[in-house]
C-alpha cells in the first residue's frame, strides 16, 4: 500500500507541475498568417522624367490563399543607390538617370519593380557674366544648360548657338 501512496503522490506532483503555468501557449503558425508571397500594387515597371520626383509603392504580404497577411514587416531595398532612393514606407525618389530595381521583402519573400530615370528636356537655363559690352565687336562668354521640369540640369545635352 505504501508503494501505491508513493505512486499517487508522484502522479499528483506531475499533474500540478504540468498545469501550473498561466502563460498562454504561443499559437502555431496557421495557413492564414504564414507569408507565402509578396505583391506590389501597380505596374511591374515605371519611369521618372524628372529628378526629384517621387512615387510611393504599396506592398502586401500574402498567404497561400492570396489573402493579405496583416502586420507583416516590409523591408525596401534598391539595386542602385545612385539612381533612386527608397524610404521605409516605399517612397521611391529619382536621383539620377539610369535604371534600378526596387524590391519589397517580407521574411525572404520578394516582389520587385523596375524603375527607369530618364530626364526629358523641358527648358534652357542661361548664364551670362555681369559685364557691359561697350564697343562694337566686343564679346562675352554665355553658358546654357538643358533642364528638366524641376529645373535640374540634364548632362550631355548638345546646345547649338546661332546669332
Amino acid at each position: 500500500m505504501s508503494h501505491l501512496k508513493a505512486a499517487l503522490s508522484a502522479l499528483a506532483v506531475l499533474l500540478v507541475a504540468a498545469c501550473g503555468s498561466d502563460a498562454a501557449p504561443t499559437p502555431a503558425p496557421t495557413p492564414d498568417n504564414v507569408v507565402a508571397s509578396v505583391t506590389i500594387d501597380g505596374p511591374t515597371a515605371f519611369s521618372f522624367q524628372t529628378l526629384g520626383r517621387t512615387r510611393t509603392l504599396v506592398a502586401t504580404a500574402r498567404n497561400a490563399a492570396g489573402d493579405a497577411v496583416p502586420g507583416a514587416a516590409i523591408t525596401w531595398t534598391r539595386s542602385s543607390t545612385s539612381v533612386v532612393s527608397v524610404g521605409s514606407n516605399g517612397t521611391v525618389t529619382a536621383l539620377a538617370n539610369g535604371t534600378a530595381t526596387v524590391t519589397a521583402n517580407v521574411l525572404g519573400k520578394t516582389a520587385s519593380v523596375e524603375v527607369t530615370v530618364a530626364q526629358v528636356p523641358a527648358g534652357l537655363s542661361f548664364t551670362a557674366p555681369s559685364q557691359t559690352l561697350n564697343r562694337v565687336g566686343a564679346a562675352t562668354q554665355l553658358t546654357a544648360s538643358v533642364t528638366d521640369s524641376n529645373q535640374r540640369a540634364i548632362p550631355g545635352q548638345a546646345i547649338t548657338w546661332e546669332s
